[in-house]
């Protein structure tokens, strides 16, 4: 028996990953909801944004990759470090189940011995896409000059 052309193109849009915009938009709310969790000491969003291990980082302050899990962040707002960051400028780009966001990390880290670091730096951001959920895998910072125009 032959299925109908409309029976078919139905099928195969019902069978159809999402649209890419669709996937990139989801990434990118799973970039700003990471980085409000991390403005709010939300340990609970944080966990739903990051695999059990936690995720990798290059940052401009060590040569030495940094490792921060659900309990290292933890441990920073219960010791009073506050995180303020945002990313200014988001790309989104999907391949498969692995996506990478590119941006520029603005804001700041304030410690509780009064210590107060201001930073903007060029970012890169992986994503895997596990569970129905994007999760952040690494992040690499690297000193870059502010945009002063939007690309």
């Amino acid at each position: 028996m032959r299925a109908s052309l409309p029976v078919v193109l139905a099928i195969t849009l019902l069978a159809a990953p999402p649209a890419l915009s669709e996937t990139s938009d989801e990434v990118a709310a799973s970039v700003h909801a990471f980085y409000k969790a991390l403005r709010d000491g939300d340990v609970s969003v944080l966990a739903a944004s990051l695999p059990e291990s936690g995720f990798t980082e290059f940052n401009t302050d060590s040569s030495e990759l940094q490792t921060y899990s659900l309990q290292v962040l933890r441990k920073a707002f219960t010791g009073g470090v506050k995180i303020d960051f945002h990313i200014e400028h988001l790309k989104v780009d999907v391949h498969g189940d692995t996506a990478i966001a590119t941006g520029y990390r603005a804001g700041s880290l304030s410690f509780p011995d009064g210590r107060h670091v201001e930073s903007y730096n060029c970012e890169s951001i992986v994503l895997t896409h596990e569970q129905s959920r994007w999760l952040v895998r690494h992040v690499h910072l690297s000193q870059c000059a502010p945009v002063t125009a939007r690309p």
